[in-house]
């Protein structure tokens, strides 16, 4: 936590430059809260002694995010083949 305390306004700084623009209903801030809870819960920052290491996995950790975001928001705009057939014979 203190790694993540001392550098927050550089992880802030970097996210913007880093990472696409987010169009929907995710914002900046909702990419970096999802962030901040999967690098307090995961046993690999415990091993990270610097600064810089430590803003680069965050920002790594944030582009999965991101991407999951993406994924998940393709997902549910998908429909399934069968209900296109179902539709199709009525």
């Amino acid at each position: 936590m203190a790694l993540l305390r001392s550098n927050y306004p550089t992880i802030l700084r970097r996210i913007v430059e880093v990472l696409p623009p987010l169009k929907g209903d995710v914002t900046t801030y909702d990419v970096v809260h999802s962030t901040i809870l999967k690098v307090v819960r995961d046993s690999h920052v415990l091993e990270i002694d610097s600064d810089a290491e430590f803003v680069d996995y965050f920002i790594y950790r944030s582009k999965t995010v991101v991407y999951k975001a993406i994924h998940d928001k393709k997902l549910r705009h998908k429909t399934h083949a069968c209900y296109h057939e179902t539709k199709k014979d009525l």
